[in-house]
């Protein structure tokens, strides 16, 4: 870090998320050449800074926009946006930004100039880190780890791929060797040249998901299972250098965890996991308790339902968390407790409302075909699913024929993967209804589930909202715009 110093460092993006920590971390620590860029317009400093901060105080925010206009005169704005980054000795990057055309110029650079990402730093930390990655579930499963830590004495830091927990450098590299840094991390931030691995490496499941990003523009060779193996290969990074003493939580369900089980048996300390069945070594369910077995050692962590989450997901989301505290030392009691209290994010599987006999199931956090296949296999009769959103090159026959089998109608928002899910279930036309708005959706669903319970006043009807797709909260609404719908009923 200190060779760094009187390197020209550029940091683009200072206005999000990860681009912010980076900028201010390099201006507290004595940088002395630092450049930002940033795309947004002058005029919207504030409003683009307070949508990429939901984790932030109002008296924090406050701060940090009295950093960013103090130090105006080093950042590049829209009109002069990538200016001289070709000087730059080294370029701090957002985990998303590949996804913009407007940093078309820089993947030119990317051979000739070294690439940085947030995790790079988090990493020159000295605290042991936890590192949670997978396909679905990583939000629940840090937050979970964080309510147990809370009840233990542990000092500890949570940052990372998600905006509500934040990212702070600063903070990072306080720690010391006792603390715990527990970070979500995403596959994107995976992609920099990091050479650094976890001490707990957690990885809940890699199933079909994001292949967009690894996909070849249109005429270079590329297909869907190469941009498959790329994917499983950025989530392996996880484990790729971690140390004999280390420990990797993975789950024994997943087939593309398997592989990587018998992969690293023998250079890592491997607990797996399993929702289905009692293990030799690893975290289980056993006569409706959460077990963890380690070493011959079998203990009782809790009753399954004193945990307040729903679904398959959740229960594996669960004993991952259990995982990773246990190797994390945390006592069996503070575990228990953590287990016991969590409340889980708001958009995560939940019964959101009843009305009339009509109960709203609510799974906002399920942006995969895989992630809502497990969500309508909890009912045990036939349900209304709401979906859509856009597509990430993924896989929707699986879902198409267990909506054949299990939804009576399938609700369907705009987007690439619900044209996908239409042509799946191209014979079973009867089975869809197209709306344009989540209000809408809502409003078609209540009339077709009244219809039903007029001639059964016994039953009720259940509607399950699972996107099964991406950008669904950004596009129709989450949480807070369903809340303003049903205060009409």
């Amino acid at each position: 870090m200190e060779e760094l110093k009187n390197k020209n460092i550029h940091i683009v993006g200072v206005l999000g998320n990860e681009g912010f920590a980076m900028f201010d971390f390099c201006l507290g620590s004595g940088f002395k050449n630092i450049t930002g860029h940033d795309f947004s317009s002058p005029e919207k400093i504030e409003e683009i800074f307070k949508k990429s901060h939901p984790n932030l105080s109002n008296k924090e925010i406050e701060n940090n926009l009295n950093i960013i206009k103090k130090n105006e005169n080093l950042i590049h704005f829209q009109e002069n946006y990538l200016q001289d980054v070709k000087k730059a000795d080294l370029i701090f990057l957002p985990q998303s930004w590949f996804l913009y055309k407007q940093n078309k110029p820089l993947k030119k650079l990317k051979r000739k100039i070294p690439f940085w990402g947030i995790l790079n730093l988090y990493f020159q930390t000295k605290a042991k880190i936890i590192g949670v990655t997978g396909s679905q579930g990583k939000t629940t499963t840090t937050r979970l780890i964080e309510n147990i830590f809370s009840k233990s004495k542990n000092r500890f830091l949570t940052l990372g791929n998600d905006k509500f927990s934040g990212n702070s450098i600063k903070k990072a590299l306080n720690l010391t060797d006792k603390d715990f840094l527990i970070l979500e991390i995403s596959h994107r931030q995976l992609l920099f040249d990091i050479k650094n691995s976890p001490d707990i490496s957690v990885i809940l499941n890699i199933t079909q998901n994001h292949l967009d990003d690894f996909l070849k523009p249109i005429g270079e060779k590329n297909n869907i299972k190469e941009a498959e193996k790329e994917y499983i290969k950025t989530k392996e990074k996880l484990l790729k250098y971690q140390k004999k003493q280390d420990f990797a939580i993975l789950n024994y369900e997943d087939k593309n965890c398997q592989k990587l089980i018998k992969k690293y048996q023998n250079k890592i300390n491997i607990l797996t996991f399993s929702h289905k069945q009692s293990l030799k070594k690893g975290i289980f369910i056993k006569n409706k308790s959460f077990i963890i077995k380690y070493k011959n050692n079998e203990k009782k962590i809790a009753p399954i339902n004193s945990f307040k989450l729903i679904g398959t997901q959740n229960i594996e989301d669960a004993l991952a968390a259990i995982g990773a505290s246990f190797c994390a030392k945390i006592p069996l009691k503070s575990i228990k407790e953590g287990i016991e209290t969590f409340q889980g994010p708001k958009e995560k599987f939940h019964k959101e409302k009843e009305i009339n006999g009509i109960e709203f199931y609510v799974d906002f956090l399920s942006t995969t075909p895989e992630s809502t296949i497990p969500a309508i296999k909890f009912f045990n009769k036939k349900i209304y699913l709401i979906c859509g959103g856009e597509d990430k090159e993924m896989n929707y026959k699986n879902l198409a024929k267990l909506i054949e089998k299990k939804v009576k109608k399938v609700i369907l928002l705009p987007g690439t993967a619900s044209n996908k899910i239409q042509r799946e279930l191209a014979t079973r036309k009867n089975k869809i209804e197209k709306v344009k708005s989540l209000e809408e959706a809502i409003e078609k669903v209540v009339r077709l589930a009244k219809r039903e319970l007029k001639n059964n006043k016994n039953q009720k009807e259940i509607v399950l909202i699972s996107p099964a797709a991406a950008f669904f909260r950004r596009e129709y609404g989450g949480q807070k715009k369903l809340k303003e719908i049903f205060n009409k009923y």
